[in-house]
C-alpha cells in the first residue's frame, strides 16, 4: 500500500513494515518467519528485492525482525542498521555475521533523493533494543511499538519519555509497527467528551467510590461507564479529556473488564491528558497501581497517586475522595 510518493507499507498481517524509496532504498523493520514469502512479494510489487540497500530494524523481536534472515539471505550485502544491542541480538538469532551499520543516537541515513532518515534511542518499549525512525522530508515516524494498537508497556517511564521525546519532532504522520499503519497527528485541542470514569466493582464498595466521584465532579461534563455492562467503548475513551478509573484488586490484579477496555487507549491521542486511578480492596490492592502504570505508559498525565479504600468507604474516607475529586477538576481545566 502506498502511503506517499516514496513510503510503502510491505507488510503482512498486520505486522506493517515499510519500503522507502529514495536514490537508495530502505525496508523499515520486517515481519514473523512465516510471513517471509509474502514480505518479499509485497516489496518486489515495487522494487526487485536487490535493488534494497539498507534494512532498518527499529526492534529486533520476531515479529519485527522474523523475516531479515530471508531478506539478508536474497540480498546478502544489504546493510542492516540497528542499535548496537539489536545487531547483537539479530547475529544470536541468525547465527551468523552480515553487513552492519550501528543507528546511533540522532545519527542520519541519507539516501538520497531527499530522503533523510534520523534515528533516536528509545530503549525498552518494549526491548532494550529499540528505537524509532523519522523521515524528515515528510515529516512521518516510524514508531515501531511505540504508538502502536493494543501496546502495553511494561516500563511506563520509558514509554512516556519516548513518546514526549518523538512528538517534539513536529510529526505530521506516524507510521506503526502494528494494526493502523498510518496515524495523522490529531490537534492537541478537540471538543472532546470530558471527564469520563470507568470502574468495575465485585461486591459495589468501587462502585460506590465512582457514584461518589461523579457526584463531587457537580457540573462538569462527566460519563460514568460501568466496564461490567460496555463490551466496546474504544471512541468514548479516546475522545475523553480526561479519565478516571476504577478497580477493585483480585488476585493482586486489576479487574479484567477494566484492562480489557484500556487496551483500546490511542496513546496518541490520549498523550498528556490526565487522569487518576482508585478502588477498594482488602488484602494487597496491587489493582489500582496497575492501572495507574498502564495509563501513564500511554502518555497520560497522572493527577495523583492511585485513591485508595479498605473495602467500603468510611465517612472520613468519602469526604476524603469528595476533596480529591474536586482537586481534580480544577487541576482538569487548568
Amino acid at each position: 500500500m502506498q502511503i506517499t510518493e516514496n513510503i510503502y507499507n510491505v507488510g503482512v498481517g498486520g505486522n506493517n513494515a515499510y519500503l522507502i524509496t529514495g536514490e537508495k532504498t530502505a525496508l523499515i523493520d520486517t515481519v514473523l518467519k512465516e510471513q517471509s514469502d509474502d514480505l518479499i512479494k509485497n516489496i518486489e510489487k515495487i522494487i526487485p528485492i536487490d535493488k534494497l540497500d539498507y534494512l532498518i530494524l527499529n526492534h529486533t523481536e520476531q515479529d519485527k525482525s522474523g523475516a531479515a534472515g530471508a531478506i539478508i539471505a536474497k540480498k546478502t550485502d544489504i546493510e542492516v542498521v540497528a542499535t548496537i544491542a539489536g545487531l547483537r541480538n539479530l547475529k544470536e538469532m541468525l547465527c551468523h555475521s552480515f553487513s552492519e551499520r550501528v543507528a546511533k543516537d540522532n545519527g542520519v541515513l541519507d539516501l538520497g533523493g531527499g530522503m533523510t532518515l534520523r534515528f533516536f534511542i528509545t530503549p525498552n518499549i518494549n526491548w532494550p533494543d529499540s528505537m524509532v525512525t523519522y523521515e524528515e522530508s515528510t515529516k512521518t515516524l516510524f514508531s515501531c511499538g511505540l504508538f502502536s494498537e493494543g501496546e502495553v508497556y511494561p516500563y511506563p517511564d520509558f514509554a512516556k519519555n519516548a513518546a514526549d521525546r518523538v512528538m517534539s519532532l513536529g510529526a505530521k504522520l506516524i507510521c506503526t509497527g502494528k494494526g493502523t499503519c498510518e496515524m495523522n497527528i490529531p490537534p492537541e485541542n478537540t471538543d472532546g467528551a470530558g471527564i469520563v470514569i470507568i470502574y468495575a466493582s465485585r461486591y459495589s464498595d468501587t462502585e460506590e467510590m465512582a457514584l461518589t466521584i461523579k457526584s463531587a465532579l457537580g457540573n462538569e461534563k462527566c460519563r460514568i461507564i460501568n466496564a461490567a455492562n460496555e463490551t466496546d467503548i474504544a471512541e468514548i475513551i479516546n475522545s475523553a479529556d480526561a479519565l478516571i478509573v476504577g478497580t477493585q484488586t483480585e488476585n493482586r490484579n486489576s479487574d479484567r473488564r477494566v484492562l480489557r477496555l484500556l487496551t483500546d487507549i490511542d496513546a496518541l491521542k490520549m498523550r498528556h491528558k490526565p487522569f487518576f486511578a482508585f478502588g477498594s480492596y482488602g488484602w494487597s490492592g496491587e489493582g489500582p497501581q496497575i492501572i495507574h502504570n498502564l495509563l501513564q505508559s500511554c502518555g497520560m498525565k497522572p493527577f495523583s497517586k492511585p485513591f485508595m479504600s479498605i473495602f467500603k468507604m468510611s465517612d472520613e474516607k468519602k469526604a476524603e475522595l469528595i476533596k480529591h475529586t474536586q482537586k481534580f477538576a480544577e487541576y482538569y481545566r487548568q
